[in-house]
């Protein structure tokens, strides 16, 4: 079956791709088509934060420009969905000039599915800000859920900007189609204009969606820090409370006699020499934990500007670096045999 495709759009069909687009071109001496052309995206749907499931639609188009025929194939799509790409999909006359509407309609059907897909996750972080003051502290005790689910909102970000990219590469080909075939075009200019707006439109939402799931993120982010702060207030207090307990009372003497005073030993001193740099130490370590992984992605992004010979300061070093904090833990509890902190998952 995939012998019947292009080379280049095989592994679409077996292969986990993120997102794509290509277009094969015919030509003859008086004009230039668009022959061969696809386009694939990536959705996850998460219902909740251990049950989710990955879709890679995909439509490919084959155009004859001499008698406006199509082949289309359609991957990835429920009966339920295809049936609404059939209600949405151009009138003859527009297909039979413009393959490119089609690729419109698909984008359409996806955005929806992108849509649906952010409002899931949207329900699953809503519903934790919603959970009472106990229900929280029932949760910490399966803290890794929160985790699945930030990883569930990075997943999504990441899609839905490749498919505002595919959806911008879309747009240049039809430009890059009436730069080559402007005398044809021209005739049809209404199909093209009408094709390239509504890819334009599918982009804006893409864009829209995009902006909505990083406030997300950041939303849920918060709620993770409120889980986590306890246990770093915790750490603060620990090494004193934990060195007072070895050296217990003997700093300290009650006598009855005279007037019931309390005396502290001249050695009380050992307390806070130990204390202090203990406390020092355990947060240091707890520092290098949480932010190892961002420093080394900060000196790798330096060397690499350098290496090209880019001036930067210190804040474009650090722009737009999104690591995983808790990578170096995960291979640490990895190294140990210990559970994870996140599952294992592929894409």
């Amino acid at each position: 079956f995939k012998l019947g495709f292009q080379e280049e759009f095989r592994p679409v069909l077996d292969a986990d791709i993120n997102g794509s687009f290509d277009c094969h071109y015919g030509w003859s001496q008086s004009r230039v088509w668009p022959k061969v052309s696809w386009s694939c995206f990536k959705v996850k749907e998460v219902k909740t934060a251990v049950d989710y499931s990955w879709k890679q639609p995909t439509i490919h188009v084959q155009w004859d420009a001499e008698t406006g025929r199509q082949i289309i194939h359609i991957f990835g799509f429920k009966s339920d969905q295809q049936v609404a790409f059939i209600n949405k999909i151009p009138s003859a006359a527009e297909r039979r000039c413009n393959p490119f509407s089609l690729h419109a309609a698909f984008a359409r059907i996806i955005l929806e599915q992108y849509n649906d897909a952010f409002w899931m996750l949207r329900d699953l972080v809503r519903g934790h800000e919603k959970k009472s003051k106990a229900e929280k502290e029932e949760e910490r005790k399966i803290f890794p859920l929160l985790h699945d689910i930030a990883r569930h909102l990075f997943h999504y970000q990441e899609t839905i900007e490749v498919a505002e990219h595919t959806l911008q590469v879309i747009a240049k080909e039809l430009i890059n189609w009436r730069h080559e075939d402007e005398v044809s075009i021209r005739n049809n200019i209404g199909t093209w204009l009408d094709a390239r707006r509504r890819i334009l439109h599918e982009e804006k939402r893409a864009h829209s969606l995009k902006t909505r799931s990083k406030s997300l993120n950041d939303r849920h982010q918060n709620e993770i820090n409120l889980v986590s702060t306890p246990a770093a207030e915790f750490m603060v207090y620990l090494p004193g409370t934990f060195v007072s307990g070895l050296f217990g009372t003997n700093f300290f003497s009650f006598q009855a006699d005279p007037g019931n005073t309390w005396l502290t030993a001249d050695e009380f001193w050992m307390y806070w020499a130990v204390t202090i740099p203990l406390t020092l130490l355990t947060l240091g370590i707890w520092g290098v934990w949480h932010w190892w992984d961002t420093y080394v992605g900060w000196v790798q992004k330096v060397r690499d500007k350098k290496g090209k010979g880019i001036k930067s300061g210190d804040d474009d070093a650090t722009t737009d670096v999104k690591l995983d904090n808790f990578s170096l833990r995960k291979r640490i509890l990895t190294a140990t045999k210990l559970n994870e902190i996140q599952r294992k998952e592929t894409v």
